[in-house]
């Protein structure tokens, strides 16, 4: 029995002596046998090469071997009884003792529900099986970590489940860190290690239990060997720091000697590798081999001389870097003879970087293995199965049917699935009975044709999940009952042969990743069910439990990918991939946060944890700082695997466009080879596709990007190249900004518009704002969709209905607006809104508890809507005439009836809400209101521009109407005026009064627009003026004039701004049945038309863009408007257009 240390650095040829060694010993004692351990990822390449040396080209008397593999043979030859308890099965075990023990949890059940924390209890027992720590000294941290109670409670909850899962699989049940540890008591006992060479290689270091096996193995083989990276400079047995590179490979020397001493084992001399040199390296003087020497020493060292083996590569972001690799792949395989197997890609961010490097490598046809396991969460048969469950445990609620039938795999048509989405969303359609009815109500804008296709949808769906649903129901099912049904289900539904069909479109398409996870899916989930029974099969279990079980079972489940054949790049993370015999190593995503990592651990046990664990003599896996030191070694390891070239990339910009700066590792090597510095990634295409988004890509920032020789290239050879021609001609339009017409053809106008243009004020507003936005509202018709909820519009919709309401009610009473009390103003508008409600959208207002909540607030601000209207009426002379008084095309109106420059006409329509006159004998003085229930302010400047349009077309509409019943009297325009329906609330101090709380209410409530300035029309309007007034926005001096903040005009500058509006209504008609449809939003100040726009995921405006700007309007006042109306009228033209569509004023 004895010891056989090999030591050397990386490069220095000890996987290679080693092998040798076994190799020569092998063929001189045939009869011996030979055991190598590697890593588990590491057995395929061991065995490949140690057939490759041995002259026979065959080991029949050597095993390679892994730590698990080697104790399962054990076993098979001693004898054990027990079932391993795989990841998988150990998830679903945990999240059912947990549900089990929920009670005895202090402070970890609730979390245990969470997605994810099922895994982080899994890996906290897991680590304290390897650490060998049991439920008796965790109860003895508890009480002496008693002043930290949370840690306490972590600690106490972590001992209830680990003594709840070692009593479950006791006698029945090993996992695999627990195999280690039985296989150390039985090894003695087997004749397979007895007296046999025992050799370790490719390990970085050992866990306790796997030390605890070394010990045995060394009690009873011949000879143990194991090798340790450790330069043979290093002197091996100083004083450990756990801040030296190679404190990890001290630290693993000084355990196997201790083990040795204290079992009597006899320790041979080390062999020590590299002192005349490195094997891996042409030359002493090699680049690679003075990084070996003296990355991360701190040695001061200076590479002498020029070198091209060390790159440095400066990208814009993640997916650049990877498109140069693969470019310069192909370069290193067409001009210097490399071949796919000779190249590797490692990186600390497999999860950010994996899906680049997939989908680049395969567009660049590079053969490539990703050494990385992928879940199957996303996999729509997964999906599928958890929205089924969800559907079922939810009742049939919107978000669980809709996720279940999008998953892909029931066989409805994509668009009409978006139809039945449409419709459930709409009236609010939920629970399983809703889904047994025949639909038949219609939403507002909804095709009655369409009702057939989604009923069949309904069905369908029915005839899917009717049988589940049956299977399901009721209480007392167990867990196989609920498997066995979610089988039969899937088999009825044909799921294997719809994965089997995806799997070879795939395959067609090339998409192999995809393919061989299509190809693995549904027999991982098949395994689960059976682990489900096994485990689990007779346990009474809920149907939320079952799911949330079935989702820990699902979250561990992963997709392992069999390197595809010999000849391909390896692409890994720098810890767990093994580098073999590489001649090129790219080494992507180099920058802070990645190399090192700045992550916190994510676990149960926090790090301020650990520290207090350590403070009380327990130590587990490495701490933060621990692991800081020991990426520092992988990072020795994995930049000297390369024996000729070393790539390191980093990126400007992450996924998200937030900053990148580079790893400390760039700044060492500039430090060691002062000739390299960050070179920009070339940009380089591995195919037509790329090649036409690289040129999408950069045409934008043409004058900025460093790499106009290769556009110009692209440019010319797209030209030439008639295949891609059409495609060519997209890139440049986008380049120049021009991606969307800016006007409709004739023809386009009278398919979307018509002979006659008929529309709201609204719109021509809509189309002053920005013209595209019009075209997609009214010519596309594109709407948001609608939904089944009680929002701000509908309020609106229902107090403006029930002031309707209120007013007929009140005409039929015998009360006027001038002597109704406030008791019966406030119950006959109760009546009302209870009226409008219980009729008002499919029983909205009755659905949710909030939106019952909703009447009751409706009602209060009715009451007071009421109140205040009904008092500014009292204030003046006028009276109300009428109300919700509507204007159409077929009253033939001057005032809303327009001939365009085109030759076509248009008609305006709408609904005045309320007017108010007041009659003397020569005159009508007509009072305009309209009611909001948004904040809505005057501005006479948006009046002039064309964005504010309503009142000056209600007052026209209102006058000409008057002038047609009044035809012997002077119509004159009193007021055209804003309410805002609300019930303010008064920011007043304590000691208010009532009367001054009213008079401030009154204040708040006061009207927004424009009055006639004549003094004999503001007392009419507001008998009662003063220096303000809360029915008008005016007030008077103590001399009797106006006010300056008064809002007024004369009647001469009120016929001005009615004909400047209707100036401005035909030129927009006009423009309109033009075709202009030009994507040039309005800008005042630092609002625009794009604020609050809907639209912006469709039109792509871009500000930054030369050819994409605001139409900038600038901001007028009162007196600015009159002025320029007044030139206007003196001149007989208009001297500013700002809004036309040639460009800023």
């Amino acid at each position: 029995m004895a010891l056989q240390l090999i030591i050397g650095g990386s490069g220095a040829g000890k996987s290679y002596c080693l092998q040798q060694q076994i190799i020569r010993d092998s063929i001189a004692h045939p009869r011996e046998r030979y055991v190598l351990l590697v890593p588990e990822q590491f057995t395929m390449q061991t065995q490949k090469d140690l057939v490759t040396r041995h002259p026979a080209h065959g080991i029949m008397n050597i095993d390679v071997q892994s730590f698990q593999r080697l104790a399962y043979h054990v076993f098979d030859e001693v004898g054990g009884s027990r079932k391993v308890l795989e990841e998988t099965g150990k998830s679903l075990v945990i999240r059912r003792l947990a549900q089990q023990n929920r009670e005895k949890l202090t402070l970890l059940g609730s979390k245990l529900e969470r997605m994810g924390y099922v895994g982080e209890m899994k890996s906290v027992l897991s680590e304290l099986t390897q650490y060998r720590v049991g439920p008796e000294l965790l109860e003895k941290l508890q009480k002496e970590t008693g002043d930290n109670r949370v840690l306490a409670d972590k600690l106490h909850d972590i001992q209830v489940l680990q003594e709840a899962f070692q009593a479950y699989k006791e006698e029945t049940y090993i996992t695999s860190e627990e195999i280690l540890e039985a296989c150390s008591h039985v090894i003695g006992k087997s004749r397979m290690v007895a007296d046999s060479v025992v050799a370790l290689d490719g390990f970085t270091g050992f866990t306790p239990v796997q030390y605890l096996l070394l010990e045995r193995l060394m009690c009873c083989a011949r000879e143990v060997i194991v090798t340790v990276t450790l330069p043979a400079q290093e002197y091996p047995f100083t004083a450990l720091h756990a801040e030296e590179l190679f404190a990890m490979s001290k630290q693993t020397i000084w355990e196997l000697t201790r083990i040795a001493r204290e079992q009597g084992i006899a320790i041979k001399e080390p062999l020590l590798l590299g002192r005349e040199g490195m094997p891996r390296f042409v030359g002493a003087d090699h680049p690679l081999a003075f990084l070996e020497a003296h990355l991360l020493r701190y040695d001061g060292a200076v590479y002498p001389g020029e070198q091209q083996a060390v790159r440095l590569i400066r990208a814009e972001e993640p997916r650049q870097e990877v498109r140069f690799v693969a470019g310069e792949i192909w370069r290193l395989i067409r001009e210097e003879g490399y071949r796919f197997r000779d190249i590797a890609v490692i990186t600390g961010d497999m999860e950010g970087y994996a899906g680049y490097i997939e989908q680049q490598f395969a567009d660049s046809r590079i053969a490539c293995f990703i050494d990385h396991k992928r879940d199957i969460l996303a996999n729509p048969f997964v999906e599928f199965l958890r929205a089924a469950l969800e559907m079922l445990e939810e009742n049939f609620s919107y978000p669980s049917v809709f996720r279940y039938l999008r998953s892909g795999l029931t066989g409805i048509p994509e668009n009409i699935i978006d139809r039945m989405d449409n419709y459930c969303r709409a009236l609010g359609i939920r629970g399983y009975r809703r889904y047994e009815e025949t639909w038949e109500a219609l939403y507002q804008g909804e095709d009655p044709a369409e009702l057939e296709d989604i009923n069949a949808a309904r069905e369908q769906l029915l005839s899917q999940v009717r049988e589940l649903k049956e299977t399901y129901s009721g209480a007392g099912k167990t867990v196989r009952q609920r498997t066995e049904g979610l089988c039969r289900w899937c088999a009825r539904l044909h799921i294997q042969q719809q994965l089997k069909d995806r799997e070879l479109s795939f395959q067609a398409r090339g998409e192999l990743a995809l393919a061989r996870e299509y190809a693995q899916v549904y027999r991982i989930v098949m395994e689960l069910f059976d682990k489900l029974v096994e485990l689990l099969g007779d346990e009474v279990i809920a149907l939320k439990d079952y799911a949330k079980i079935l989702d820990a079972g699902l979250e561990e489940a992963r997709v392992g990918i069999i390197p595809p054949g010999a000849d391909q790049v390896t692409v890994g993370d720098i810890e767990r991939t093994r580098l073999k015999d590489i001649k090129a190593l790219f080494f992507v995503g180099v920058n802070e946060g990645i190399i090192p990592t700045n992550g916190a651990r994510s676990g149960i046990l926090s790090e301020l944890d650990r520290e207090s664990l350590g403070r009380h003599h327990l130590h587990l896996a490495p701490s933060r700082k621990e692991n800081a030191y020991i990426q520092q070694f992988y990072l020795y390891l994995n930049v000297s695997r390369p024996s000729e070239r070393l790539y390191v990339s980093f990126s400007g910009r992450n996924r998200k466009g937030e900053v990148l700066r580079p790893s400390y590792l760039v700044g060492m090597l500039r430090s060691l080879y002062p000739g390299c510095v960050p070179v920009s990634a070339p940009l380089t295409p591995a195919s037509r596709r790329q090649g036409l988004e690289l040129l999408a890509r950069q045409l934008g920032m043409a004058e900025e990007t460093e790499n106009l020789p290769v556009l110009e290239g692209l440019l010319a050879y797209f030209q030439e190249e008639p295949v891609s021609a059409g495609k060519l001609a997209r890139v440049l339009q986008a380049a120049k900004g021009q991606q969307r017409r800016t006007a409709l053809d004739r023809a386009a106008v009278r398919a979307v518009y018509g002979e006659t243009l008929v529309g709201s004020v609204t719109r021509l507003e809509k189309y002053a704002s920005c013209a595209y936005a019009h075209f997609l509202s009214y010519g596309l018709r594109l709407k948001e969709r609608q939904e089944y909820t009680f929002a701000a519009m509908d309020l609106g919709n229902v107090l403006h209905k029930a002031l309707e309401l209120y007013t007929g009610e009140l005409e039929k009473s015998s009360y006027t607006w001038f002597d109704i009390p406030t008791e019966e103003q406030a119950a006959l508008m109760d009546r009302c809104i209870s009226q409008v409600a219980e009729e008002y959208g499919n029983t909205i207002l009755r659905s949710t508890a909030r939106n019952t909540y909703m009447i009751d607030r409706m009602k209060q601000m009715g009451r007071r809507t009421v109140w205040a209207i009904t008092e500014q009426i009292r204030c003046g002379r006028f009276a109300p005439r009428g109300f919700e008084i509507s204007f159409s095309a077929a009253e033939h109106l001057d005032a809303v009836t327009f001939t365009l420059g085109t030759g076509t006409k248009m008609r305006l329509t709408g609904r005045i809400d309320r007017t108010d006159v007041y009659e003397d004998d020569g005159h009508m003085y007509v009072k305009v209101m309209d009611y909001k229930t948004g904040r809505k302010t005057f501005d006479v400047g948006e009046v002039y521009h064309g964005l504010s349009l309503q009142l000056a077309v209600y007052m026209n509409a209102a006058l000409e109407m008057e002038q047609r019943t009044h035809a012997g009297k002077e119509i004159v325009p009193a007021a055209m005026l804003y309410y805002q329906i609300k019930d303010p609330i008064i920011d007043a101090e304590d000691d208010i009064s009532p009367e001054q709380l009213e008079e401030e209410r009154r204040k708040a409530l006061c009207t927004k627009g424009l009055v006639n300035r004549d003094p004999d029309i503001i007392h009419l309007l507001d008998g009662r003026i003063g220096a303000s007034s809360w029915a008008i926005p005016a007030g008077v001096t103590k001399t009797g004039a106006l006010s300056a903040r008064s809002s007024a005009a004369d009647t001469a500058q009120m016929e001005q701004l009615f004909a400047r509006v209707r100036t401005q209504m035909t030129r927009f008609g006009t423009e309109i049945m033009e075709g202009s449809m030009e994507a040039r939003p309005v800008k005042k100040g630092e609002q625009t038309a794009c604020d609050f726009c809907p639209y912006g995921g469709i039109c792509g405006f871009d500000p930054k863009l030369p050819d994409e700007q605001f139409r900038r309007i600038p901001s007028l006042g009162a007196a600015d408007v009159w002025e320029k109306l007044a030139q206007t009228s003196e001149t007989g033209e208009q001297k500013t257009d700002i809004l036309s569509r040639k460009g800023d004023a």
